[in-house]
């Protein structure tokens, strides 16, 4: 890629009214790096049953002006719903000109420079295929698309999980991507399988699938993007872990090329295997413990056995730990039933 290159923003919408123009607001606010053409911004209408493609629409005009850095496109997608076809009709409006290709959702806003620190990472190696952002759990998200003083949300499970990909970052083989904001080299020509509802894991799994360089996947930590996390205990929170659940098992199973090194092997093994793995053994390790105790040692020991686990689960992380491996089976067992639609309805607070 050189720099200057433009990029192609995708930004898939379903019945965004609520959240478009505070996006475009966010888009129009950001360091768009110099480029021998205007850098594009492709809103698809997937099908919307509210006034989304017209709110776009009207603020192109405003935020986009002839002679900004960037363009403001608003299209339809004609064909089937499905966040896989609304990208790929995004895709259609590349042309030559474009180095890169940046998915982002609706529903969240990018620090300043989070585009440019892409667009950086992207020019200082070319062994990089694809890059994301890091993602950044707030209470609530300001309208009018700003990022500065918004309340911190993240959770232990997401810091721990934040460690885990700056872990595989490093290594060029970052594993669960964020199709929030998620960018790619344009010449990969990647399109989205719309059998999948996972659409970023699913363009992540073609990079790793490539026979030659490029194939590095990082995360660029100082590119920051904001989510406002659903009310704890919501029908919103639970309904979107839920689907999220649900994509990862559906695109899990799916047989893949065969890793390359002991890193990607490991990978492999422990995203398929482990969640399902510790659902089961979150309910089969207390059981086994309170009868191996009470048959081998007496009921009291039982009893004893029977009560710490008790303790445990009812205490904050432990309730929360039974909450997740509970949302972890139910996703398994709805998905063996009848696979997710990749047709989308975002959850809303």
């Amino acid at each position: 890629m050189t720099a200057r290159g433009a990029v192609l923003v995708i930004v898939p919408c379903r019945d965004e009214e609520r959240v478009i123009a505070r996006k475009l607001a966010n888009l129009a606010r950001l360091e768009w790096p110099a480029a021998e053409r205007a850098h594009r911004v492709v809103v698809v209408d997937d099908h919307s049953t509210d006034r989304t493609r017209a709110i776009a629409t009207e603020l192109g005009a405003r935020l986009f002006p002839p002679g900004a850095p960037a363009e403001l496109l608003v299209v339809a997608n004609a064909g089937p719903p499905g966040k896989p076809h609304a990208i790929r009709r995004g895709l259609a409006e590349l042309a030559p000109g474009f180095a890169l290709v940046l998915l982002t959702d609706a529903d969240v806003v990018a620090e300043p420079r989070a585009l440019a620190l892409l667009v950086e990472a992207f020019e200082h190696e070319a062994e990089r295929a694809m890059t994301c952002g890091r993602q950044s759990f707030v209470r609530a998200l300001h309208d009018d698309g700003s990022s500065a003083g918004l309340a911190d949300a993240r959770t232990a499970y997401d810091r721990w999980t934040a460690r885990v990909r700056r872990f595989e970052s490093k290594r060029g083989a970052l594993f669960s991507v964020h199709g929030q904001w998620l960018a790619w080299r344009a010449e990969l020509a990647l399109l989205p399988d719309p059998r999948f509802a996972a659409d970023d894991l699913d363009l992540a799994f073609q990079v790793r699938a490539r026979a030659s360089a490029p194939r590095a996947i990082r995360l660029v930590d100082g590119a920051v993007f904001h989510e406002a996390r659903p009310k704890p205990g919501s029908a919103a929170a639970r309904a979107q872990a839920l689907r999220r659940a649900r994509a990862w098992f559906q695109i899990i199973s799916v047989p893949r090329s065969p890793p390359r090194g002991a890193l990607e092997s490991a990978q492999r093994l422990f995203y398929r295997h482990a969640p399902a793995m510790a659902s089961r053994l979150t309910l089969l390790v207390p059981i086994a413990t309170i009868l191996g105790l009470g048959w081998g040692l007496g009921r009291v020991y039982g009893l004893g056995a029977f009560f710490l686990w008790l303790l445990v689960f009812t205490s904050g992380p432990g309730w929360r730990w039974a909450r997740l491996m509970a949302l972890i089976a139910e996703a398994r067992r709805a998905e063996r039933e009848a696979p997710l639609a990749p047709s989308w309805e975002p959850p809303r607070a």
